[in-house]
């Protein structure tokens, strides 16, 4: 989706780069896409957090409740990125392919 800005035309392309769709930072990402002058495309190292999950902090399995991804362009490009568990992290963990 191509954006114009009101003074020249000209739009700032924005790549923004997580580890996984977060729910305090969709709120940002969606004000920054709303913005015509902002072209902004999000990347997630995972998905894990758009599906029913154990979180190992709490003890226990849950999904957000509020939407994560909608409002913005996203992707996550890696398809091969380890699933999240007990005793891993999405920064600290290593690709297998």
């Amino acid at each position: 989706m191509k954006k114009l800005s009101a003074a020249d035309g000209r739009v700032s392309r924005v790549a923004y780069f997580a580890t996984h769709p977060i729910q305090y930072q969709a709120p940002l990402l969606r004000y920054l896409a709303a913005d015509p002058q902002i072209d902004l495309e999000v990347f997630f190292y995972s998905d894990f957090s758009l599906h029913e999950h154990f979180d190992p902090g709490y003890g226990v399995e849950f999904k957000w409740d509020v939407p994560l991804v909608q409002g913005y362009n996203h992707s996550c490009p890696i398809t091969c990125a380890p699933a999240i568990g007990a005793g891993s992290s999405p920064v600290s963990a290593k690709l297998p392919c």
